[in-house]
Formats: structure tokens, C-alpha cells, sequence
């Protein structure tokens, strides 16, 4: 097969084997995705049946690489290729032969194999088939490799989702269950290994559908117990959903947001400057952050629920969501700038609707929301924009959609970049309430802050009024 014969690295792989003996396989993927006739092979993994260590020695010297040890059976080696770093893993043969190998797998799709020795005589009956995963791939079906495949690696149950979703295939029956029973381990392997597993299937098309999933078979609420709190729970009048299931509608309708904003004049290019698919740490893209603050974006309303006659209402559960948003994001080992992220987005996220209800838009206003979303400002437009869609009725979305407009054009005026006086500063505060180097002075600024975001204040003459009534507030 060309793509397999002229690929420099595979050639270099069989070099390797060929002079010292060995045999060397291509496993999982590459084969994959040579059968579905998906283009260029690049992330190659290859199986070597003994003396791993003494193989990645002679091919790190033909590529001058550089080896990383995962484990005892992983090796990876890092090198240039023209002017491109790329990378290969190789790995021990794990039991006796290529065959054990490949079913101690976790699903059928990604136990098959290539001898390299046998690519000039390349047909399909070369393939090493032992799961029956070309049918399996023929069907769109997503299997177990064993009866134990999840449990002796729970992680597989975020992998067997993520292929489903990135392929598009179904999970039968028999398959689910077995991810069932393994569902309760899903904490038991390092906190890495389940992080980027998690934030890569959030990274897939139609993360909602994952969410649901993970959520069917028991894993959602063991990564995030919190959540388990959000079913049942009225998230306010206006919803016709309770908070569990507006909060993956909000994640469905991101798609939705996103094109309704670039359908605006200066939102497709303003959207353009958008980089989903930037790295914030290893494996965590900006859309998967996005995609888990909208699942999270009203967590606070757990805590902030109060009756008001026949109304029920939730003041204050940006604020609450925020820091219970950053603790979850730590718990489940995301590094301190992606908890900062989800924290700042969860903080800010009803900005936009309270300009929204505003009788009045000043400039001033939707300056400091330009100014509180910082490098977030794509974010949260797109958040607030899925939020009142999944809502389904009033606050209506087009009155949301104007106020963006008016906001992408400030935005896009200034090149993102306001300049912002806040309308009291702590000298204004200790010359009419007399307190000095008093944690009060930032609590009664932050006050301010929020007033003004939500409109309630607009002037400095008002924010004067507002601190001589209320300048002994806690």
C-alpha cells in the first residue's frame, strides 16, 4: 500500500527491525485510518515484540531523536523532520505473541496490526485481525475488546466515547453495560490520564451527546459529583428545563451562538480572531474549557436558591459559581490558568444579559464589559448567546444579539482594546466614609463593580449617592 511503503517513518521503523531481527508492528490507529481512507498516516504507534529499549536506540540514531520513558513498556522519541517536530511511541509486546497483544486492547477498532517486514506485499489478508475489528469498522460499531477491557483500565470508557463521537459510530449494548460495571473505577487511575481524556471528548463535535452518555453510564457525576445537585433543580422562572438539562442545552446551542454572532457585520471577522483549538495546557483546548463552563455556568444557583412569594430566584450565583467552579476545576486536575479561565467565564457570564435589560445602553457599560472579559471576550459572548437560546423564552435572544452588535462594534473600533476609569476609585471611598487600608473599601468597590455591570448605577453622580446611603455596608 503507497501511504504505508513511502512513509518515511514507517521505513525507517522497518530499516531498524530488519537489521536487528526483530519484529516490529503498526498497531491501532494508523491502521485504522489507512482502511477508512482518512489521508496522510501521522500519528504512528508501533508494538516491538522484544528488546524495546535496544530498537528505540538504533532508530533514535537514524532520526538523531531524543527518547522519554513513560513507563517501563513506553518509549517515546522526539526529532525533526524537515522543519516539523513530530514524534513516534513504540511500546513492548505486551503477553506472548502480537494477537494477546492486541486483545489486551481496549476496543476492537484499535486492535489491528501490520507487520512492517510484510508492507511490499501489502494485501488484506496481511491485516492482524483478532477482534474482527474490519468488520467492526464496516458495521460503525464501537465494542470491547474483552469482558474486562473498562475495568482494567476505567480511563477506556472516555476513550470508547471519544471514538464513538469523533467516528460517529454506535456503542451496542452489550458494550455499554460493560462500561457500566466499570463506571465506579473512573477515579482510580491517575488524575492526568482521566483529565485529558475527559477535555479531549469535550473537544469532539456534539459534546452534549459525550455529557449525556458519560452521564447514562454512571462516570459524569463520579468526575464532577457536583452536578448530580442540578437534577431537579428550577433554575429560575423563565427555564422550562430543570438546571441539569438547561445546562447541556447551553452546551448544544454553543454551534448555534457561534453562527448567529458571525451572521452580525463585524462578527465574522471579529469571530475569525476566535482559536478554539489553542492550547491552554496539554490536551485542554479553549472550546473544551468553553464547552465545560456552559455545562457549569449556573453551578452556583445550588447554593444561592431563595423564595420570594410565588417567585424563585438566585442573586449572587455568578459569585458562588465562580469559586465553586474553580474548586471542581482543581478536583479534577486542571492546571491554575484553565481554573482561572472557567472561573472568570462562570463570573461574567450574565454581563451581557444584564446589559441587555438595561433601558438605557451606554457606551461606558459595554466598554467595561470589554474590558472585564479581557482575552475571554469571545468566550463569553458565545456563552451568553447558547445561555438564553437553551433557555427557549424571554429574555428574548435577539434583544441579546443587538446588544453583541453594539459590543462588536466598540470592540472592533478600538481594536479590543478600552480605556477604563472605574466611576469611584479607594480615594473617593476614604474621603466620604473616612476608612483607611480596610479590606471594606475593596468589598464596597466590588459592590460598585457590580452595580454598575448591571446597570443599576451609570453615572458617578449615582455611584456618590449610592456609597453615602450604603458606606456602611458589610
Amino acid at each position: 500500500m503507497p501511504v504505508l511503503i513511502d512513509h518515511k517513518i514507517i521505513q525507517t521503523v522497518k530499516e531498524t527491525a530488519a537489521k536487528l531481527q526483530l519484529n516490529v508492528y503498526l498497531v491501532g490507529g494508523a491502521v485504522r485510518d489507512i482502511i477508512l481512507n482518512r489521508g496522510c498516516v501521522t500519528d504512528v504507534d508501533f508494538v516491538v515484540d522484544k528488546d524495546l529499549d535496544r530498537f528505540v536506540t538504533d532508530f533514535c540514531k537514524l532520526v538523531s531523536g531524543k527518547i522519554v520513558e513513560w513507563s517501563d513498556k513506553d518509549r517515546r522519541v522526539f526529532y525533526k523532520q524537515k522543519d516539523t517536530f513530530t514524534h513516534v511511541d513504540f511500546a513492548a509486546m505486551t503477553g506472548l505473541n502480537i494477537t494477546d497483544d492486541l486483545m489486551n486492547r481496549d476496543i476492537t477498532v484499535n486492535a489491528i496490526a501490520i507487520n512492517i517486514n510484510r508492507l511490499d506485499a501489502f494485501s488484506p489478508q496481511y491485516l492482524i485481525d483478532p477482534a474482527n475489528a474490519l468488520q467492526d469498522i464496516q458495521n460503525r460499531k464501537i465494542k470491547a475488546c474483552g469482558p474486562r477491557s473498562f475495568i482494567n483500565d476505567p480511563v477506556r470508557i472516555l476513550r470508547a466515547l471519544r471514538f464513538a463521537r469523533k467516528f460517529n459510530y454506535r456503542i451496542p449494548s452489550e458494550t455499554l453495560v460493560l462500561m457500566r460495571e466499570a463506571a465506579d473505577l473512573i477515579n482510580r487511575p491517575a488524575i492526568e490520564r482521566v483529565k485529558k481524556e475527559f477535555f479531549i471528548l469535550l473537544d469532539q463535535n456534539h459534546p452534549e451527546k459525550s455529557i449525556r452518555q458519560m452521564d447514562e453510564i454512571g462516570v459524569l457525576t463520579r468526575l464532577i459529583p457536583e452536578i448530580s445537585q442540578f437534577k431537579g433543580l428550577s433554575p429560575g422562572q423563565l427555564h422550562h428545563q430543570d438546571l441539569f438539562n438547561h445546562s447541556i442545552c447551553t452546551v448544544a446551542e454553543l454551534p448555534a451562538a457561534e453562527k448567529r454572532i458571525s451572521s452580525l457585520p463585524a462578527g465574522k471577522f471579529i469571530i475569525s480572531e476566535f482559536s478554539p483549538q489553542q492550547q491552554i495546557e496539554e490536551g485542554i483546548t479553549r472550546k473544551s474549557l468553553l464547552v465545560l463552563t456552559a455545562l457549569l455556568h449556573d453551578s452556583g444557583k445550588t447554593m444561592t436558591r431563595q423564595n420570594n412569594g410565588r417567585s424563585k430566584t438566585h442573586y449572587g450565583h455568578e459569585t458562588a459559581g465562580m469559586d465553586l467552579n474553580r474548586e471542581i476545576c482543581k478536583n479534577i486536575g486542571l492546571g491554575k490558568k484553565g481554573q482561572a479561565m472557567v472561573a472568570t467565564m462562570t463570573r461574567h457570564h450574565m454581563r451581557v444579559l444584564h446589559l441587555s435589560l438595561q433601558d438605557k445602553l451606554t457606551e461606558r457599560a459595554m466598554k467595561r464589559f470589554i474590558d472585564a472579559a479581557a482575552d475571554l471576550f469571545f468566550e463569553l459572548l458565545l456563552l451568553s448567546v447558547a445561555d438564553s437560546m437553551a433557555i427557549g423564552r424571554s429574555p428574548n435572544p435577539d434583544r441579546i444579539i443587538d446588544v453583541i452588535s453594539n459590543i462588536l462594534d466598540i470592540y472592533r473600533r478600538d481594536k479590543g482594546r478600552v480605556s477604563f476609569t472605574p466611576l469611584l476609585n479607594g480615594n473617593d471611598i476614604i474621603r466620604m466614609t473616612g476608612l483607611r487600608n480596610s479590606p471594606q473599601i475593596g468589598q464596597l468597590l466590588n459592590k460598585l463593580c457590580e452595580l454598575e455591570s448591571s446597570g443599576t448605577i451609570n453615572t458617578r453622580e449615582e455611584a456618590l449617592a449610592w456609597l453615602k446611603k450604603n458606606k456602611n455596608i458589610a
